[in-house]
């Protein structure tokens, strides 16, 4: 992760932190020795305010940049379970949304506070969450294997689509981008999927009907031009 603290290069393992600083050519390292709460990181992420938050196999891990901290997360001074954070994302609202196996929890940086979205207090269904983005109307865009969901967090709405009420070609859905042209691509195991959901129309893609050299789609990717 470039530019996390300054100009200096973070570079994440199951085996801890090694930090790379640019200016000086030095190494040092953050463990569960020297302040990490576990060695295993999944995902690390500068917030708007330049605080960098370590999301680990046990709890979050969290850097003040300004005063040179660390300080961990947890459920004794957050209502974040005692559970593998799985990944991390900050919105425009300034929020922090940190994702669970059962749990997405937000944290208010403006106003210091947590809550949390589950199947029992929102429409998220009870599955494992694989990734959250923000799409270009502000909507939190969260997937799993079987479904696809647009939050908006402003007007606390929910549109779910699955195979069953969608043309979603198939239930593992691998991940999702966002076109230039406010189109979904959404890739699984065998298929890619187009959503327009200005028109609610879809597109599925696969080597019989396009130029797919193969069906198992690892990765989709705009480049500048606007090419797929």
């Amino acid at each position: 992760y470039w530019g996390a603290a300054s100009d200096d290069f973070w570079i994440w393992t199951d085996d801890g932190l090694s930090i790379y600083d640019f200016w000086t050519d030095s190494w040092s390292y953050k463990n569960e020795d020297n302040w990490l709460s576990d060695d295993d990181i999944k995902e690390i992420m500068k917030d708007s305010v330049w605080n960098i938050w370590v999301a680990t196999d046990d709890w979050i891990n969290l850097y003040n940049i300004s005063t040179d901290s660390w300080s961990i997360v947890n459920e004794s001074n957050s209502s974040l379970p005692d559970e593998e954070v799985l990944s991390l994302i900050e919105n425009s609202f300034w929020d922090v949304w940190a994702w669970t196996e059962d749990w997405i929890w937000i944290y208010d940086i403006s106003t210091d506070s947590w809550t949390y979205i589950d199947d029992n207090n929102s429409w998220l269904p009870d599955e494992e969450v694989t990734d959250i983005i923000q799409n270009s109307s502000w909507e939190m865009v969260i997937w799993t294997e079987k479904w696809l969901a647009f939050y908006d967090t402003v007007l606390d709405t929910w549109e779910i689509f699955t195979k069953d009420n969608s043309w979603i070609a198939k239930d593992d859905i691998t991940s999702v981008i966002e076109a230039s042209d406010w189109k979904y691509w959404i890739w699984t195991s065998d298929w890619v999927s187009v959503f327009d959901k200005i028109n609610d129309t879809w597109v599925n893609y696969d080597k019989e009907n396009s130029w797919l050299e193969s069906n198992h789609i690892n990765s989709v990717f705009e480049y500048t031009d606007g090419t797929i």
